[in-house]
């Protein structure tokens, strides 16, 4: 269900328009801090799900009394997609700051079908290229709750459960086939108590400029919580922008992220390329196992008030093991992409990309950065 979260958009505001006067200017930004709705319908692709159309309904304001400006938006809305795969999602969430930026509570719930190709586990896997066709359906509920320890830090437990039952269609498979996972025909949930922790000091949360973006979520799965199988979780990432020329008109980005997953995982839990990670050029899930590390930096230049273009290009790998890294193992990614600005007020834009992988190549149409 991330790919129904990637979806965002808004309108553009009064001010951004018309470049109104400076009277008219303060009376918009107290508008913007009670609140404004936003919501598009947009057309998207993803080399996992496929191409089709999803919409959101996003209304975003600064809560408390005070509604300090400092302080980012919090939004709450809802959203869904449907795609030429049968893949379909509906989703409501919301991420809130509160008591002046001191407490973030955040949270989603959604259902969903999905129809993609599972590839097998391990870098051998994704580089034969063989798969099998996947149908999930299941629920999810992910929720946080994150207290301010100093400055831009947050920590705070988090709690994620997902219901699932997955079929794999072996009809028309020639051998050799992809190491079928057991985990198929019943009834699955997976559910975890866990730990957050966050730097956050980023200047816009769909769009930053500058300011760094640090995530450790380290999720334990467990009987005692409900969950079916018993393992640990660790995910982290490291967002940091850099601002050319002290404006929002050209910026360098950079991403790493990390994750691992211990054994006794089902195989929809393993670490997997170009899902989370938001690693572009290759099918999501075609490379998973239970380590995965990815470096990425993209290059975006705003040379209209709404056009603008991105540059990007990094470096992923999986492996059942830290010790099992190498260099050989490195899958190399580039590409290019336009962007239309649908809101100014927020920096909120329409993307689409195109990446280039070792043995793969992608079309992505979606609304926000990819990170």
């Amino acid at each position: 269900m991330i790919l129904l979260l990637s979806v965002w958009a808004g309108p553009t505001s009064a001010h951004a328009e018309t470049g109104a006067t400076d009277e008219a200017a303060e009376e918009t930004k107290d508008e913007k801090k009670k609140g404004a709705w936003v919501g598009i319908p947009i057309p998207i692709s993803n080399p996992t799900i496929g191409s089709g159309l999803g919409a959101v309904g996003l209304y975003n304001l600064r809560l408390g009394k005070e509604r300090h400006p400092d302080v980012l938006p919090s939004s709450f809305g809802a959203g869904g997609f449907y795609t030429d795969s049968g893949s379909w999602g509906f989703g409501i969430f919301a991420r809130t700051h509160v008591a002046g930026g001191r407490f973030r509570v955040n949270g989603v719930g959604a259902i969903f079908e999905l129809n993609y190709d599972f590839f097998g586990i391990g870098e051998e896997a994704g580089d034969r290229g063989r798969s099998v066709p996947i149908n999930q359906t299941g629920d999810l509920f992910r929720a946080a709750f994150l207290t301010r320890l100093r400055g831009d830090w947050y920590l705070g437990p988090r709690l994620v459960r997902l219901d699932a039952r997955t079929e794999i269609d072996l009809s028309g498979i020639l051998p050799p086939e992809p190491d079928i996972p057991t985990s198929i025909g019943v009834d699955l949930t997976t559910a975890a108590l866990g730990l957050a922790l966050e730097l956050d000091s980023r200047d816009n949360q769909f769009n930053g400029a500058k300011g760094t973006l640090f995530d450790l979520e380290v999720d334990i799965y467990d009987d005692a919580v409900g969950s079916d199988f018993n393992f640990r979780n660790s995910w982290g990432t490291y967002n940091k922008y850099l601002s050319l020329g002290g404006n929002d008109h050209t910026i360098v980005a950079v991403r790493g992220t990390a994750c691992y997953v211990s054994d006794g995982a089902p195989f929809y839990e393993l670490c997997q390329i170009g899902i989370k990670d938001s690693f572009r050029g290759y099918q999501g899930g075609r490379y998973r196992d239970r380590v995965a590390l990815t470096a990425q930096a993209a290059y975006r230049w705003r040379f209209h008030k709404r056009w603008g273009v991105v540059f990007f290009g990094g470096v992923a790998e999986v492996a059942p093991s830290v010790s099992d890294l190498s260099v050989d193992g490195l899958l190399p990614a580039a590409g290019v992409g336009m962007r239309w600005m649908v809101d100014r007020e927020d920096r909120i834009n329409v993307r689409v990309d195109y990446g280039w992988g070792r043995n793969d190549s992608a079309l992505y149409i979606s609304v926000a950065e990819a990170f």
